[in-house]
């Protein structure tokens, strides 16, 4: 995976980072959260949302049954903010922050409704959405506080629940958050039962007499999303429906539904990683969803880099 800064195209965007004397859209955006907080005059965490939406003209955030994850939708006087009551509250926080990222852009642009049917996931391709990811990670994990949270809890399984339960985001924001400070080069991964996409027609097919265990055991366990850190990277790569060691401590967590650690070889390239798993099921349309978190780290106890 390249480590190559975007090129960025959107004229909103540049907009954006002219307004700040930063050429880097990024920081631009990272400058803006960073002044937002402390407008608020906030001193640590949690930083609740709501009070961050307020100080960018936001009049109201319902709570409401909808598909997408959040909108953002322009009033007389300012905005208003729809979440998907569905989504656990700290995926709401972030989509939250993330609409509240849009109001950066509405300066440099006509005030249109901003529907998002998924934030977190954005790359920079999509350039405003992308940013506005960045944004609502900056609102929600401010690194003059999430860094030293960081260190002092190292990089574990248990530290993450810790750290999302400190700065009230979601296993996914905190994880991604976490591999972009690169303290430590690590990789989280989340798993679940799938095939692969290329398979994927198999499944609307009947089954000819004699095949039917080959169908059956299409659906491994697979990676579902993926972080690294940069130093990382240049290790070792999880790419998304990689499945993993049929005997190997990821899978006994999804059976068992216990914590697992140790070293494990993972191929492509062949390499030896400290994978720290646990069962982490979530719902979905009400439906239970099994799924192992892996820490992955060059050793058990790894030192943070230099600050």
């Amino acid at each position: 995976m390249s480590n190559r800064k975007p090129i960025w195209h959107d004229s909103h965007v540049l907009a954006l980072a002219r307004s700040q004397g930063i050429s880097d859209p990024e920081e631009a955006i990272k400058s803006l959260c960073k002044t937002l907080i402390d407008e608020t005059g906030s001193c640590g965490p949690p930083i609740k949302p709501e009070i961050l939406a307020s100080f960018r003209g936001v009049d109201a955030i319902r709570r409401v049954p909808m598909k997408e994850a959040g909108r953002l939708i322009p009033v007389r006087d300012g905005f208003e903010i729809e979440v998907n009551s569905s989504h656990t509250a700290e995926k709401q926080n972030f989509s939250i922050n993330h609409e509240v990222c849009h109001t950066f852009f509405a300066e440099f642009s006509s005030r249109q409704t901003k529907t998002d049917w998924e934030t977190g996931v954005f790359n920079a391709e999509l350039e405003e959405e992308f940013l506005c990811d960045v944004g609502a990670s900056a609102l929600l994990f401010d690194p003059r506080w999430f860094r030293p949270a960081a260190i002092n809890l190292g990089v574990a399984s248990k530290s993450v629940f810790e750290l999302s339960g400190q700065f009230t985001g979601s296993l996914e924001a905190i994880t991604r958050a976490l591999c972009d400070l690169d303290l430590w080069p690590c990789a989280v991964v989340f798993w679940e039962e799938s095939i692969k996409p290329k398979q994927s027609h198999l499944i609307f097919q009947n089954a000819l007499p004699g095949l039917e265990d080959v169908k059956d055991n299409l659906s491994r366990l697979r990676v579902k999303l993926s972080w690294h850190s940069p130093s990382f990277k240049g290790v070792h790569y999880f790419p998304k429906h990689k499945s993993a060691l049929e005997d190997g401590l990821v899978v006994s967590c999804l059976s068992s539904h216990t914590a697992t650690a140790g070293y494990e070889l993972v191929d492509s390239p062949c390499q030896r990683l400290w994978m720290d798993s646990v069962y982490v099921p979530y719902r979905k349309d009400g439906n239970l969803c099994p799924r192992v978190m892996t820490v992955a780290t060059l050793s058990e106890k790894p030192q943070h880099h230099a600050l």
